[in-house]
């Protein structure tokens, strides 16, 4: 991935004016998801004219960098007058990052620019095809294939009996969130489980609601968790996605209120479950 902190022999355009007295690069993306892949809209803007022409008479372009570590997947779209894109969703897996970039597409000797800071204003500079000018923040976004469908909140909870304890215990160092419950306590479960679905319901609220409750807690905005690697974190952070349509900001909001968060997941397993209770003949 392009690093705009390594040092270039040549004037390099930046989201902040480093290299420029007042010029930047605005490399703006947004993300949308679509049955078959995940169309990107770039949203890109240089504030220098003399800039402006050397990519609409396309010696520079504005361009985008793509990387999928789970995939290996490494590709470049060269983007004209902000057009949007698409990525299949069978190149990407996962965790996957954009670059916005901006190429150069020629040759060019003697690039000047009159907003160059003093430092380059001496100097003779060359730029050569397919040199890197402009580096914009990088992106993130989690992709599925199709096969990966979110699963359902339940489906990344594993109950099981054990002996010798006699209280609840939660495993999260598992690929689904693994619920240990004393032996006596796992034979009511599998026999509740197997009636009717009011009775599944009222489990669900009993076991699924507080353990996805303390599995919200473990995911990270950043993915800078302990358990980013596990199934049952990829497939919570798929949910989130979902709910939020990939934006950061409504996913931060999501996590604020874990409870209310799982209750959505869930569908409103709550209302359910008091619904049921009151209908029944006591």
């Amino acid at each position: 991935m392009l690093n705009s902190n390594t040092r270039y022999p040549y004037p390099l355009l930046r989201e902040t004016t480093v290299d420029f007295e007042h010029t930047f690069f605005s490399g703006d993306l947004e993300v949308e998801r679509e049955k078959d892949g995940f169309r990107i809209v770039p949203i890109f803007r240089v504030n220098n004219n003399e800039i402006n022409q050397l990519i609409e008479c396309g010696i520079f372009s504005f361009a985008v960098q793509i990387q999928c570590r789970s995939t290996y997947y490494r590709g470049v779209e060269y983007i004209e007058n902000n057009k949007p894109f698409k990525i299949k969703s069978g190149l990407v897996h996962d965790l996957v990052e954009l670059c916005p970039c901006i190429i150069a597409m020629q040759d060019l000797e003697n690039y000047q620019i009159e907003d160059f800071v003093s430092a380059f204003k001496a100097s003779k500079v060359h730029i050569y095809k397919n040199d890197v000018v402009g580096i914009g923040n990088v992106i993130k976004f989690r992709a599925y294939y199709k096969a990966d469908e979110v699963k359902k909140p339940g489906s990344i909870i594993t109950v099981k009996g054990v002996d010798n304890i006699s209280r609840v215990r939660v495993d999260l160092n598992q690929p689904n969130i693994n619920v240990e419950l004393p032996m006596q306590q796992y034979e009511y479960y599998i026999k509740v489980g197997n009636a009717t679905n009011d009775q599944v319901s009222l489990l669900t609220g009993l076991v699924s609601v507080p353990v996805l409750v303390m599995a919200l807690n473990e995911i990270d905005i950043n993915d800078e968790s302990d358990f980013v690697d596990m199934p049952w974190y990829k497939s919570i952070r798929a949910i989130l996605d979902k709910m939020a349509n990939g934006d950061p900001a409504k996913i931060e909001t999501l996590l604020e209120d874990k409870f209310k968060t799982v209750q959505e997941m869930l569908g409103d397993n709550l209302f359910l479950s008091l619904k049921i209770l009151d209908e029944r003949d006591w």
